[in-house]
């Protein structure tokens, strides 16, 4: 990947393909049909609802196996509920929450949704996929004690995964088909109301398909960047850095770890200075090396070229990516004076391949953010709507070039999964019980010269999901959102140009309701709609000349 432009598509096509029959099996009526959803071609931005049952998503990690099949890796909690709202019936099958939960996406277009580690076991004679276990001491994972996800894929197709909570680090390995196991990595002594201590973890492989994972932990004076590998008895844990801490320093945040040049490199941001320091494993001991980044970093994320490990943080009110040392300005962003902790701590993502193409991947108050290239150079990527609210961003690689991202959307509680590559699908012919509600397609949208300005919302679909409006008048809008809210929680509908510049949007809310959204007069031309929380609800508006 040297360019946006120059990513391929086979792998995101077949996946594109899978995660599209999710999302349409999330909305699933009891009557077999045979839609055909077009979602184009060329290099673009293609997001999917990749679960949307209770309160998931926060904390995740994506990483692809060998064959290039996404995994992700993820928590999930209770919905939280407006007043009124009822809780939605979890089905027989998937996890019980609180969970960290995991799902991967495979060749013959299955999607298996399960978890590593949950709060109870399943019925007897029902399994969930990746064979959960249950902690025999019990499992508090709350969203305010734990402190995200990391993940890493064997060429095995192994599943490894890193987590926190009240009681420290767990190590969970599995893989499809079969069971999990579950290892402490660090106790931290006493258990945790909130995250704090302890800084998000990271996760790779070494050649022989070890994991290594690395995480700070504050101590009375100091903060350990901590890498522990399991060994002949039980894991063995180096201190690979120590930095200082001061009155009104943030926690530790998060640590990274690569593999590069065939040794692990792990890093840390000294709370304390701003520094990035990073600690190389070279014979059997820690080198450190210490870089300026700015003010007030945070937000660490790391990969690896093979030979060389990569950085994205914030700093200096901008995201910005190290490379060989060389810190680079990506662009600029306002996350606030506010230092949130935990899972709630604004996150970067980084993927880099072999000629040092960078992807990063951040977050500011509108939502999450995609630029890619060589660094100094990197272009941003539009994605519309369908990040605004988002955060929480994790970035792989696809084994051809295209970039896949995952995020935590707030507002539906909902994790989504983006896939940008040069994608080619049209999806036809689901499996029987699928109904896609709506009305008809957008090709041709306004040719016919009649004026359509009612919409909609049924089944997590616009219907129509063409509206055509008169060129240089103003124009209003009526959406009547049918849905219940808790089967699909909140709608909108918001309306943007061509580059993804706002136009008009209505506050995202349960329904059902009916709302009228005025628009300022446009000129002729399609603009796009989505739902924001909601990014398979999409349409366009087709402006017309008058008299058609």
């Amino acid at each position: 990947m040297t360019s946006v432009g120059s990513i391929r598509g086979d792998v995101s096509k077949r996946l594109l393909a899978a995660a599209a029959v999710l999302t349409l099996v999330a909305v699933a009526c009891s009557a077999e049909a045979s839609p055909s959803v077009d979602f184009g071609s060329g290099v673009r931005f293609v997001p999917v609802v990749a679960d949307s049952l209770d309160d998931v998503g926060l904390g995740s990690s994506v990483a692809v196996d060998a064959q290039g099949n996404p995994y992700v890796s993820y928590l999930g909690f209770p919905k939280e509920l407006a007043a009124g709202q009822v809780a939605t019936q979890r089905p027989i099958g998937t996890p019980s929450v609180p969970a960290v939960m995991v799902a991967g996406i495979f060749p013959d277009g299955l999607f298996d949704r399960g978890a590593l580690v949950m709060d109870a076991a399943a019925p007897a004679g029902v399994s969930v996929a990746f064979g959960p276990v249950v902690p025999e001491e019990g499992f508090g994972l709350t969203p305010r004690n734990s402190n995200g996800t990391a993940l890493a894929v064997g060429g095995d197709a192994a599943v490894h995964v890193a987590y926190t909570d009240a009681r420290g680090v767990w190590y969970a390995r599995t893989i499809q088909g079969g069971s999990t196991s579950l290892e402490q990595v660090f106790d931290y002594g006493t258990a945790l109301l909130n995250a704090g201590p302890i800084g998000r973890p990271a996760i790779t492989l070494d050649g022989d398909g070890s994991p290594w994972v690395a995480y700070a932990v504050n101590g009375r004076d100091s903060t350990d960047l901590q890498v522990a590998t399991p060994g002949d008895d039980g894991w063995v844990t180096e201190v690979a850095a120590t930095v200082g801490r001061c009155d009104g320093c943030p926690g530790p945040g998060a640590a990274g770890i690569v593999m590069a040049g065939g040794a692990p490199v792990a890093g840390l941001i000294d709370p304390a200075t701003s520094d990035l320091v990073v600690a190389t494993r070279i014979d059997g001991s820690w080198t450190t090396q210490t870089i300026g980044v700015g003010t007030n970093a945070r937000g660490l994320s790391m990969a690896s070229t093979g030979d060389e490990a990569v950085a994205a943080l914030y700093a200096d009110d901008a995201v910005k990516v190290v490379v060989g040392g060389v810190v680079t300005r990506v662009a600029p962003v306002s996350l606030g004076a506010k230092m949130r902790g935990g899972n709630f701590a604004p996150t970067t993502g980084v993927a880099v391949d072999e000629q040092g193409a960078v992807s990063v991947a951040w977050q500011d108050a509108i939502g999450v953010h995609l630029a890619s290239g060589q660094p100094g150079s990197m272009t941003p990527v539009p994605t519309a709507t369908a990040t605004a609210g988002g955060a929480s961003p994790s970035l792989a690689l696809g084994l051809d070039g295209s970039v896949l991202m995952t995020w935590y959307q707030g507002s539906s509680q909902d994790l989504l999964l983006g896939i940008l590559g040069d994608i080619e699908v049209t999806l036809a012919q689901p499996s029987p019980s699928i109904e896609v509600q709506g009305g008809g397609g957008t090709e041709g949208c306004g040719d016919d010269g009649e004026i359509v300005l009612d919409i909609v919302a049924v089944n997590t679909a616009w219907d129509p999901v063409c509206l055509v409006a008169e060129a240089g008048k103003p124009f209003t809008i009526n959406i009547d959102n049918q849905d219940d809210a808790a089967a699909t929680g909140a709608h909108n509908l918001h309306l943007s140009d061509a580059s993804g510049a706002d136009i008009a949007a209505n506050d995202l809310a349960p329904g059902p309701y009916q709302v009228e959204l005025p628009v300022d007069a446009l000129e002729v031309g399609t603009y796009p709609f989505v739902c924001d929380s909601h990014p398979i609800m999409t349409g366009v508006v087709a402006v017309i000349e008058p008299g058609g």
